[in-house]
């Protein structure tokens, strides 16, 4: 989390759909249907003049699914996603613009609490999100004003999550001759109906300066103020340097610190009911070297304080018999290499895209490691576009030593297979295989994941 936008204090969001309007009347229409029974459908339509911006959006999904618990072929365990959104823009004049939004999210979920035959374990959410934004705008001044409201509604086979979250901010940004300066104010409002409830204030200031005209500095300073917790100032300093010897040659480096309260859904499934949680403070630092698209290189270095996360609990046996969030003792420590590269052979129409991330150190307070961080991952894409709009692609991600409880989770490599083409004019085809190998892992010990699977995609534009 930047030092400019703070916390992390909303609950969850889940598939949001986001996609601008352009300019007249355009809509969609796709249908979908693939392994484990999995079927659904998008539709969007727009309108979009000078003055006026209207867009509708929705979404239905459902899957049988398989097994949360493994094997996979225990039983299945569904999901379905229904997702509704509308957006209406109105622009005064040049200078004055207002936007609406509203969406709704409900989910149907079965999982597994500690028997993959679990067929009673059952989770649905109902989530609402209302947002307006005005915008003023005059010479090199722009000011956005923004108000939101979410209602989070959750019912577990165990117990309900209910939690509002109200927003308010007031964000100015001045653009100057050598750079661009950004004073904000912001106001949440968390009710956690069924715990955690606080409020929280905050100002930043942000100034990005071009120091010459190949070399920028930003730094960031925010204070947050809360009723539930310890108020704390955050900030950040990054200076990047295009290098003229070498055309494409960029350095930068970057360092931060961040404090993220916990979400009302933390807070409402506490591991101790009577300790609070407290925000977790991230410090760190970033060098980073490119060249062009070509090859990145990233060294970074964290150090997270208090950091949030789930401990699951069992008895003498091994058995499951619950879990909460708590904060980690002391401090949790990362440091690592990240490489990326990407190339277009434009003669044959292929792209080539590969990233890696090595770590160094990923572990707690007492040296040992922290679980469920692969210390080596790997993915890589050759991607082929012909000149009658047709796309073939494949896909692979590697993951190495991972391990959790004391059980190897990691040393696998996936396989995926991505296919596109124009049928006819205004309709297209897409294809996705996944898991083409039928790979047996684990991302999380005990948890099954997909096995090799297809899905289809038919979608009419206009």
């Amino acid at each position: 989390t930047s030092s400019i936008w703070g916390s992390n204090a909303s609950a969850g969001v889940i598939n949001i759909i986001t996609k601008e309007a352009k300019d007249g009347v355009h809509g969609s229409l796709a249908l979908s249907y693939g392994s484990y029974r999995t079927r659904g459908t998008d539709t969007d339509l727009s309108y979009k003049d000078e003055k006026i911006t209207a867009q509708v959006l929705a979404s239905y999904l459902k899957t049988d699914g398989f097994s949360a618990l493994a094997p996979r072929s225990a039983e299945d365990d569904g999901y379905t996603n229904k997702n509704y959104n509308i957006k209406l823009g109105y622009a005064f004049n040049a200078n004055n613009q207002l936007n609406l939004r509203y969406s709704r999210i409900k989910t149907d979920t079965e999982f597994d609490y500690v028997d993959p035959n679990d067929s009673s374990s059952t989770s649905s959410s109902d989530q609402k999100n209302y947002a307006l934004d005005y915008t003023f705008k005059l010479d090199k001044y722009r000011a956005t004003f923004h108000t939101s409201k979410g209602e989070y509604d959750r019912e577990y086979s165990y117990g309900t999550f209910n939690a509002t979250l109200k927003e308010y901010a007031l964000i100015n940004a001045y653009d100057y001759t050598n750079g661009k300066a950004v004073l904000g104010f912001e106001y949440k409002d968390i009710d956690g109906l069924t715990a955690g409830a606080y409020t929280n204030k905050a100002i930043f200031l942000s100034n990005t300066y071009n120091i010459y005209d190949n070399t920028l500095l930003e730094t960031n300073l925010r204070y947050d103020d809360y009723d539930a917790f310890e108020n704390k100032t955050t900030y950040k300093m990054g200076l990047k340097h295009n290098h003229t010897a070498l055309e494409g040659l960029t350095t930068s480096a970057n360092y931060y610190t961040s404090y993220d309260a916990p979400s009302s859904y933390q807070l409402a499934y506490q591991l101790s009911p009577d300790v609070l949680l407290k925000p977790a403070y991230t410090k760190g630092y970033d060098i980073s070297a490119s060249y062009k698209e070509l090859l990145s290189v990233s060294y970074f270095n964290t150090e997270v304080e208090d950091g949030i996360d789930w401990v699951s609990l069992f008895d003498s046996e091994w058995n499951y018999i619950g879990g909460g969030y708590t904060n980690i003792e002391g401090k949790q420590k990362f440091s690592g290499l990240e490489l990326q590269s990407s190339y277009a052979l434009s003669s044959l129409n292929i792209h080539l895209s590969a990233n890696y991330t090595h770590l160094f150190k990923y572990e707690k307070e007492d040296g040992t490691d922290l679980i469920r961080r692969a210390k080596d991952t790997l993915n890589g894409s050759i991607d082929y576009y012909t000149n009658t709009n047709t796309h073939f692609g494949i896909n692979t991600q590697y993951v190495g030593d991972r391990e959790e409880f004391g059980q190897s989770t990691g040393n696998y490599t996936l396989w995926n297979l991505n296919f596109g083409t124009k049928i006819i004019q205004d309709i297209d085809l897409i294809l996705n295989a996944r898991n083409i190998f039928n790979k047996e892992y684990e991302s999380v010990d005990g948890y099954a994941t997909e096995g090799r699977s297809l899905y289809a995609k038919v979608k009419y534009s206009f």
